[in-house]
This record gives C-alpha cells, sequence and structure tokens, in this order.
C-alpha cells in the first residue's frame, strides 16, 4: 500500500509563538500602568481636585488648566515650573556623589569582567545602562538647573551603554540601511502621521501647530540617532541575550524600560514605548539604525506640532515636563 515518507509530506508550518506575544502584550500593560502611576504621582499638586473628569485620567489636560488658572491668577507662566523645580533638586550634591560612586563600583566591576572575561549576564548589563538616568529622571533632576553631580550620574549610564556597545565592532557603523530598511521606517512613519493629522481634522482644536524651533530639531535629530543606536543596538542586543533569542518579548522589555526614560510625561512614555516597540521589531528584520532614527526624528517633531498641549504638553521630561505649555 503506497504511503508518503517524511521527505514526500508537506512540510509542516512553524508553531505559532502565542505565549511571547501575550507575554510581550503584558510586558507593555504593566508599563502603561506604571507610567499612569508615575505620571500622577508627579502632577498630584495639580490633581487635588481635579478639575474635571477628564483630567483625573489625563494629568497633562489637569496641568494645562492649572496652568489657565494659574495665568488668569497672574501669578506668571513659570509658576508650575518652579513649584515642581524646588521639589525635584532638594536633594544635596553629597549625596549625589555618594550615589554616583556606588554606581560606579558595579560599572567597573562588570567592564573589567566583560572585556577580560566575556560573560557578564545581560541583566547586569541592561540594569547598569538604565539605573543612572532611570533615577535621575523619576527623581525629576533633568532641567536647566541640574545639579552637576545628578548630571553626572545621568552621563555614567549613557555611557556605559556606549562602551559597552564598542564590544561589537559592526555596532560603530551607521550604514545608511537598503531600500527595504527605508520603506518599513517609512510606512510606520506614513500610518502613525495619517492617524495624527484625521485625529486634528476630527477635532479641530483650537490651537496653533506647534513646530520646533531650529535649537529643538538639531537637538531631536542628534537624539534620535543616538536613541536609536543605544535601544536597537545595545540594549535589544542585551534583552535578547536574556530572553534567550524570544524577539517579542526582547523588544517589549526595552520598549517599557525605554518608555520610562521620558517620565514624567504620561503621553510621551506611552508614545515612545510603543514606537520603540514597533522600531525595535523593524529593527530584527533589516538591522539598520539610520532609517529608524529618520522615523524617530519625524515623529517626534510631528506628534509636537499636531498633538494638544494638554495632552503632550512641551514634549520634555523630568522637571521641564513643568514649564508652561501655553
Amino acid at each position: 500500500m503506497p504511503y508518503s515518507t517524511p521527505a514526500d509530506a508537506a512540510p509542516a508550518r512553524p508553531p505559532r509563538n502565542y505565549g511571547r506575544w501575550l507575554a510581550a502584550l503584558w510586558l507593555i500593560a504593566v508599563a502603561l500602568t506604571v507610567y499612569f502611576i508615575l505620571a500622577h504621582w508627579h502632577a498630584a499638586p495639580a490633581l487635588r481636585p481635579a478639575p474635571d473628569l477628564l483630567s483625573t485620567y489625563m494629568p497633562e489636560r489637569a496641568l494645562w488648566l492649572e496652568e489657565q488658572r494659574v495665568q488668569q491668577d497672574s501669578a506668571g507662566r513659570g509658576v508650575l515650573y518652579e513649584r515642581h523645580q524646588a521639589g525635584a533638586l532638594f536633594i544635596p550634591d553629597a549625596v549625589w556623589v555618594l550615589t554616583l560612586i556606588l554606581y560606579l563600583i558595579p560599572i567597573i566591576y562588570v567592564l573589567r569582567r566583560s572585556f577580560f572575561q566575556g560573560d557578564v549576564p545581560p541583566s547586569w548589563t541592561l540594569a547598569l545602562i538604565l539605573a543612572g538616568p532611570l533615577l535621575v529622571v523619576i527623581l525629576g533632576g533633568v532641567s536647566d538647573e541640574t545639579r552637576g553631580s545628578a548630571a553626572l550620574v545621568f552621563i555614567t549610564g549613557l555611557t556605559f551603554g556606549a562602551i559597552t556597545g564598542q564590544r561589537d565592532v559592526k555596532a560603530l557603523r551607521f550604514s545608511p540601511g537598503d531600500l527595504a530598511a527605508w520603506r518599513n521606517a517609512a510606512v510606520f512613519t506614513a500610518i502613525v502621521i495619517a492617524i495624527l493629522v484625521i485625529y486634528r481634522l476630527l477635532v479641530q482644536p483650537d490651537y496653533p501647530l506647534r513646530w520646533p524651533t531650529p535649537e529643538k530639531l538639531a537637538r531631536y535629530a542628534a537624539w534620535a540617532v543616538f536613541q536609536q543606536w543605544l535601544l536597537n543596538r545595545v540594549l535589544a542586543r542585551e534583552a535578547l541575550r536574556l530572553t534567550g533569542g524570544r524577539q517579542v518579548v526582547a523588544a517589549a522589555l526595552v520598549a517599557a524600560l525605554f518608555g520610562l526614560l521620558h517620565a514624567p510625561n504620561f503621553a510621551l512614555m506611552c508614545a515612545t514605548c510603543i514606537g520603540a516597540f514597533i522600531w525595535i521589531q523593524l529593527y530584527f528584520r533589516r538591522p539598520y539604525v539610520l532609517p529608524l532614527a529618520a522615523s524617530h526624528l519625524v515623529l517626534n517633531v510631528t506628534m509636537i506640532a499636531l498633538l494638544p498641549p494638554w495632552l503632550l504638553r512641551n514634549a520634555e521630561i523630568g522637571v521641564r515636563y513643568f514649564i508652561s505649555a501655553l
């Protein structure tokens, strides 16, 4: 009786990894919940009591309405910024210096082990890259008046990430990318822009377009390249090692942490988390940084221009988040 041999049988379809997607979605849901709590914690002075029901769930709107009230009282546009700045910068230099010393001890140990033994657990690398910047951002220490000692803690984490990235020589090359990489980035960017334009046409808000100044545009461009390099070439690589090569889970983990670096701006944290998740997925398909950096820059500028101040505010983080958006 004829039968099919294994060689003749139709190839089996690869199993669908629904569990990995569920884990990734769970990580992102947890991250969005943490963002919500963190944003409300920082905006608490303007939320007691909340001006309206929508403000209860959107701290940016509560701050916007509080700014309007303060302006009507002739108290000045910088009152909220000064109020939160005073609370954010109370930590003395001695404590930040001690924090920096304690931060440098494991970094030096990991760098020594990395270069001489090459067996550093990826969890250590991820934790040390993000610990300093996260601490400074969450405590509101990112401003024009940030203490130098706090800024050193922030810079140390980013510098460690750059040094860690040098273990892969190819990570230092910024290839312009191929057509597929630019096409994928352009499609994602176009979809988001279309959603923002449709929102503006439907809502017809009574606020002007807010295009960034040339100085801010140059700053955004430089940060977009660096962030995409750090995000994909360093953090995503370590997350892949940590998750055993599960790309979806690795992307969700890095995206959740990346969004947290934009605290306490709730809308910006959510946008960067979701954006980072998609950018990393695109990078896994076509590993080129510059197309994603261009997408990052264009979406950053477009969101600032089209989204209302009571949703995105000024697209700043740390205590600069409280600079007037009026």
